[in-house]
């Protein structure tokens, strides 16, 4: 039984995507107990994980960390997973993977409800060129907005805080 007090379907040997080309085609494997239409947080993550793999890894590769920014599950739309080397040094190698359901990606998401938001209050939001970006950014500025909010400033010469406390 879930958490949720429901019955957690039956496992089956049916996998969680079949290939068609370059996409991801969910079955109903991947489906999660919280919709009956979305997939399930592991499942992103796992083939997140077995891409970055498949694309970049070698017998010198071994990963350390995976973290995924999840804004909202996806629908069971087909998933493209395009995955771009961000640094590949001596003894660090960082790869940035977005997942994408639907043509659409968390970033882009953000983005344009960014965008709406501003036009609605008419003010200007600026944003970087994709290839500076990752979801990250939008927890630093969320960060950043809410100490707005309690009208903490700081200047140019602030003291960076890797953990600053919400």
């Amino acid at each position: 039984m879930t958490d949720s007090g429901r019955f957690a379907p039956a496992m089956t040997n049916e996998p969680f995507f079949r290939k068609d080309g370059d996409l991801f085609v969910p079955t109903r494997a991947g489906v999660g107990p919280w919709d009956p239409n979305s997939l399930h947080g592991r499942v992103i993550i796992g083939l997140l994980g077995a891409e970055i793999e498949r694309q970049h890894g070698g017998p010198d590769y071994m990963p350390a960390r995976l973290s995924v920014d999840m804004y909202k599950l996806p629908d069971l739309s087909p998933v493209e997973v395009v995955t771009r080397v961000v640094k590949d040094g001596y003894r660090l190698k960082v790869i940035d993977a977005e997942f994408i359901s639907g043509g659409v990606s968390a970033n882009i998401q953000l983005r344009t409800k960014i965008a709406e938001l501003s036009q609605h209050h008419q003010i200007c939001a600026y944003f970087p060129r994709f290839e500076f970006c990752t979801d990250n950014g939008a927890m630093i500025a969320y960060v950043g907005c809410q100490r707005l909010l309690r009208g903490e400033q700081d200047g140019l010469d602030l003291t960076i805080h890797p953990r600053w406390p919400l």
